[in-house]
């Protein structure tokens, strides 16, 4: 019997080299995401035309010595990012069946880095909350715990990038949209100062610059996927050309190798924001790696004032309050995002960075009122209410800057995980053919560098049209979506 063993790769290498190509990854991320939306619902649109699109991309750009950075990457899209053609209706009835006129500037900025948009996810309705459901698309659920929340706003496209269904994910952050959902499925994002990266023709947050800074960013698995994606999008005159408001500051590689220089840095933690005490799981993460504290003009200016007085390169703090939470929990704990607000109100930089999963001893403590005391505090009884039974879920860090220190952030990141694959995705290797997943789904077999097979691709398009049409009927149980067999046989069109 033949072995099938799993195997990573360095995706971007292997694209850049013509190992594989832009069709093909899409099909591998499109399978993908299928599984993914049939036990955990994250997925809204599947763009069928993405398929026409890595094709062009393929023609263009295949066995060519100069690619774009990011050539053959699939991408998912936050369903408030607007995408031609497309609804992008945030939960919203009265927004269905009103496709859009423009992409949003984000979604043509990394088309035009060679990378490929393919899937549209879930948010809350209005994007006001971090359990992630809403009556048009359902509920959405933890890659760990499907009883619980993967976070929000962004929590669609955090859930899919953690199962492994896209290549990477794109969020906005205007109170812990970004963050907190990285720090619920364990991955890695960076909300950057707020015009730093600006982005037209998308639902969120008041126009212009607000008092509560809207932000925009990724989800990765790795740091080193952070770095390629910021490197291409800061300071970027194609895009400043785009969005005039987007500061034209470019990526600064010397502030990175300067602080990841052998001189002593200065950092501040805290484990208390002094607002609400987080769980013992997030108390212990924080003092592990040296988390960090404090947080309206006034405000800001001691903040600041304080900051420059310590001497201090970067904060490290506790990600968010709790770990990930029951859906029917979270209408309780909005105060909780106070964690992550905070620095959408100073516009700092935050990002989060996994490092741990909550430990038998955690929940314990949790429980133990002389460990974790709750006094008539009715707010931090909810939270251990809700942050019960969590052995297992991820914890993440939160690494702050000043403004416009991404690349200091990026860094750190750097020292708390080290992990030298970018865009590594687990493939199965059998008879030298590589891809897909086994899975309930099936095991999908392309050949590196030949033609996808006509009836292999007939059949997904079919399957993502199909998944189309139950949501235009209004039916959410993806139960319904029935998986057809690969046998060339049963790939012909219908």
């Amino acid at each position: 019997m033949l072995e099938l063993k799993q195997i990573q790769i360095n995706l971007v290498d292997a694209l850049q080299n013509d190992r594989y190509n832009a069709q093909s990854v899409l099909t591998a991320y499109a399978w993908k995401a299928l599984q993914v939306q049939e036990t955990h619902n994250c997925v809204c649109q599947f763009l069928i035309e993405s398929f026409d699109e890595a094709e062009e991309t393929d023609k263009k750009f295949s066995h060519q010595d100069h690619k774009p950075p990011l050539y053959g990457l699939p991408f998912s899209v936050k369903e408030n990012f607007f995408i031609k053609g497309y609804d992008s209706c945030i939960g919203l009835t009265k927004y269905l069946n009103n496709p859009r006129q423009d992409d949003c500037t984000m979604v043509t900025h990394l088309r035009s880095l060679g990378a490929v948009p393919f899937v549209t996810t879930n948010v809350p309705q209005t994007l006001l909350s971090f359990v992630c459901s809403n009556p048009v698309y359902g509920t959405t659920g933890n890659p760990k715990n499907v009883n619980r929340t993967p976070g929000g706003s962004s929590g669609g496209d955090a859930c899919l990038t953690a199962l492994g269904g896209t290549s990477f994910g794109t969020g906005s952050d205007i109170g812990g949209s970004l963050r907190i959902p990285a720090s619920m499925c364990g991955l890695v994002s960076l909300k950057p100062t707020q015009d730093r990266y600006v982005v037209h023709n998308a639902h969120g947050g008041i126009p212009g610059r607000g008092r509560l800074g809207l932000s925009y960013g990724f989800f990765t698995k790795r740091v080193e996927e952070q770095v390629l994606l910021w490197e291409q999008v800061f300071g970027s005159e194609d895009y400043h050309k785009l969005v005039p408001k987007c500061a034209p500051i470019p990526y600064r590689p010397h502030l990175y190798s300067e602080t990841t220089s052998k001189k002593s840095l200065r950092i501040g933690y805290f484990t208390n924001d002094g607002f609400l005490r987080p769980t013992p799981g997030y108390v212990q993460t924080a003092d592990d790696v040296r988390l960090a504290q404090e947080a309206c003009d006034e405000y800001i200016k001691e903040f600041t004032s304080l900051w420059h007085e310590l001497q201090i390169d970067a904060l490290i703090c506790p990600a968010f309050v709790v770990p990930s939470v029951p859906h029917e929990n979270v209408g309780k704990l909005s105060a909780c995002v106070f964690a992550t607000g905070l620095y959408n109100l100073l516009d700092y930089p935050a990002g989060i960075v996994p490092v741990d999963c909550v430990k038998k001893e955690d929940d314990a403590h949790l429980m133990d009122e002389e460990s974790w005391p709750t006094g008539n505090n009715f707010v931090l009884k909810f939270v251990r209410n809700a942050a019960a039974n969590s052995e297992g879920l991820p914890l993440a860090v939160q690494v702050v800057t000043l403004p416009y220190e991404e690349e200091k952030y990026l860094q750190k990141l750097g020292w708390i995980v080290r992990d030298g694959i970018s865009f590594g995705v687990d493939f199965l290797l059998y008879k030298g053919g590589v891809q897909l997943y086994h899975s309930s789904i099936g095991i999908r077999i392309v050949e590196p560098n030949e033609r996808l097979n006509d009836n292999c691709l007939l059949a997904l398009k079919r399957e993502l049209s199909n998944c189309k049409k139950l949501f235009m009927f209004n039916t959410w149980s993806w139960n319904k979506v029935r998986i057809c067999d690969l046998d060339a046989s049963n790939g012909d069109e219908e």
